[in-house]
């Protein structure tokens, strides 16, 4: 699982809490926690990325951009 690790993590602050993303996966969590009624077309690019990096068809580093 280590391919799919980022080589610098991703921090997000929402709300009182700061998130630390290090990986493909942990983006993937993150994501489907995300309110519904606030997904739209660049929620929709970032989860595409991150399954097509976990399926060999896009790099990390290709899925973390679409995820920032």
């Amino acid at each position: 699982m280590r391919g799919l690790a980022f080589l610098v993590p991703v921090r997000i602050k929402t709300n009182d809490e700061v998130h630390d993303i290090n990986a493909v996966r942990e983006s993937l969590v993150f994501l489907n926690q995300w309110p519904k009624p606030r997904r739209g077309p660049v929620y929709s690019c970032a989860v595409r990325s991150c399954n097509a990096a976990i399926a060999g068809q896009m790099t990390t580093d290709q899925a973390r951009q679409a995820f920032v």
